[in-house]
């Protein structure tokens, strides 16, 4: 039984990432510190070879002001986009503005 199981868990080790995708969320009236600190775990993510989804979440009143959550958007691509690329243009969906990044090649 203890070899099946250490079997099991070495399997599990070295079985590949289902889901290569992480997302970053913030609100479109995020302050520009926590926007900093996302894009701090941002780099570690895309450094480990992650994809990102980036989203900003429109609440409440501001889903009628979509410029707020672009601006909010561009901050955080612009702090990341030294470490990654992005896949796909940002575009709007429901409540939520996101885009995906991938990491730059090594």
């Amino acid at each position: 039984m203890y070899t099946k199981q250490k079997a099991a868990k070495e399997a599990k080790a070295n079985q590949s990432r289902p889901d290569e995708v992480k997302e970053l969320k913030i609100t479109a009236m995020t302050g520009a510190h926590d926007i900093e600190i996302k894009a701090q775990q941002g780099r570690k993510l895309l450094e480990k070879g992650w994809r990102l989804k980036l989203t900003v979440f429109l609440k409440g009143r501001l889903i009628a002001k979509p410029e707020i959550a672009d601006e909010a958007l561009n901050k955080l691509i612009d702090l990341l986009k030294d470490y990654g690329t992005i896949d796909k243009a940002p575009t709007k969906e429901g409540r939520a503005y996101f885009c995906y990044m991938r990491p730059n090649k090594k």
